[in-house]
């Protein structure tokens, strides 16, 4: 089971998908169900930015623990903690150009009533 994540937040699980090739031709890794390429699954550009995993076919999930809260905690626990990673380093860059409109006195946007 593979799992693909994008840079734009787009997670896909292809449960199928059991081997990932790397092809020369066209730029790509080819997800396939088993090691003699005889089925397809799909194919992503090499140039996507995403990242492939492998996952556990019974992976348990607590969804509490994505909710906002927990991910701000996160961040915040975290954010000094990152380096070298291009891309999330351009996400807190984009994370502290937004907080810069947050009033922290007044818990509130700038320029909005309320938020």
């Amino acid at each position: 089971m593979l799992r693909v994540r994008y840079p734009n937040g787009t997670v896909l699980q292809y449960n199928d998908a059991n081997h990932l090739y790397c092809d020369t031709t066209f730029p790509s890794w080819d997800l396939y169900s088993d090691s003699s390429k005889s089925r397809w699954i799909a194919s992503i550009q090499l140039s996507s930015g995403a990242i492939v995993e492998r996952v556990k076919p019974c992976a348990v999930y607590n969804e509490n623990e994505n909710s906002l809260e927990n991910a701000v905690e996160k961040v915040i626990a975290d954010a000094e903690s990152v380096s070298g990673n291009v891309w999330v380093t351009s996400r807190l860059a984009d994370l502290k150009h937004l907080l810069a409109r947050f009033d922290g006195r007044t818990r509130m946007w700038k320029g909005t009533a309320s938020r």
